[in-house]
């Protein structure tokens, strides 16, 4: 391993074994091993970080799963931000017969780039298929074989006005071959900081969803702000919720209001207390959640 306070290379070996997937136990049949190398370099224009890993999973014994898994993330040029990382299986069993055939595995792809102080864009694409374990679920493994590739796309923009105010839109669309319709969402919200009077910071959001069962409307106002600095903080938000379920043609409408309120102690302490009211047509609930934590 060579190192220097602008490069450096990292090779790191593994072996172990895998829990139980029922109970979590440890389990010394499913044996798996592999090797990691990384490649580091920083200079004044920014990053740029490479890692490979290998790695051999067994069941009894026999191979239950190989794959290589490749990421890469570079921020050399000017305001842009690059990640992209990929994962490979090596090894499949068709009708019986083990082959050392790559599949591409998963894929994402995403860009970040800062058009100047204030506003910034960001894309991203992901693809996925389902991780086969074949002697682990050799009995489901034709099946799953069959199923297609998930893919999905993004896009955000986001405004800052002044130090008060930020604002920005996120779209995903994300799809399947054999979904009646693929999953579209989009979000707007708008966000703004030290309200007159109240000291508070507001946020309004809205999100409209589409599916292959349901169309949904999402809307919110939140407000929070330090009671005692430092010590006690509280917010408050008020949810609409709005979905068609179109397989039944029925509809599900709440009203969510929630109240909390965090005290922070000394020694490392805090308490938090959240309060939930739901209203639907025909009912409404009440939620309490409290909590009680100490760091060492």
């Amino acid at each position: 391993m060579g190192y220097d306070s602008k490069k450096y290379i990292l090779c790191v070996a593994v072996a172990g074994s895998r829990p139980n997937d029922a109970d979590y136990n440890v389990n010394f049949k499913l044996l798996e091993y592999g090797a990691f190398v990384a490649h580091n370099v920083s200079t004044k224009m920014g990053r740029m970080q490479s890692s490979f890993a290998f790695f051999e999973q067994k069941n009894s014994g026999i191979t239950d799963r190989r794959l290589v898994y490749f990421q890469h993330d570079n921020s050399l040029l000017k305001n842009l931000y690059l990640l992209t990382s990929c994962e490979l299986d090596l090894y499949k069993v068709v009708e019986g017969i083990p082959k050392n055939q790559p599949t591409l595995t998963s894929l994402y792809f995403s860009l970040r780039y800062k058009v100047f102080k204030r506003l910034s864009l960001f894309a991203s694409y992901d693809a996925r298929k389902n991780v086969i374990y074949y002697e682990t679920y050799k009995s489901f493994a034709d099946r799953l074989l069959e199923d297609a590739t998930r893919q999905g796309l993004q896009f955000r923009v986001n405004y800052r006005l002044g130090n008060q105010i930020n604002m920005g839109v996120n779209a995903g669309y994300r799809f399947r071959t054999n979904d009646l319709h693929p999953n579209e969402n989009l979000n707007g919200f708008i966000s703004v900081n030290q309200l007159p009077w109240i000291k508070a910071s507001a946020t309004l959001t809205a999100n409209i969803l589409k599916t292959s069962y349901l169309n949904g409307n999402i809307y919110e106002l939140r407000l929070s702000r330090d009671i005692i600095k430092g010590k006690l903080f509280g917010d408050v938000n008020y949810q609409f919720v709005n979905y068609s379920f179109l397989n039944s043609n029925s509809t599900l409408i709440q009203h969510i209001a929630q109240a909390n309120l965090s005290w922070q102690f000394k020694h490392k302490m805090s308490f938090s207390l959240d309060y939930e009211l739901t209203f639907e047509n025909t009912s409404k609930y009440h939620r309490i959640y409290i909590s009680f934590s100490k760091r060492f």
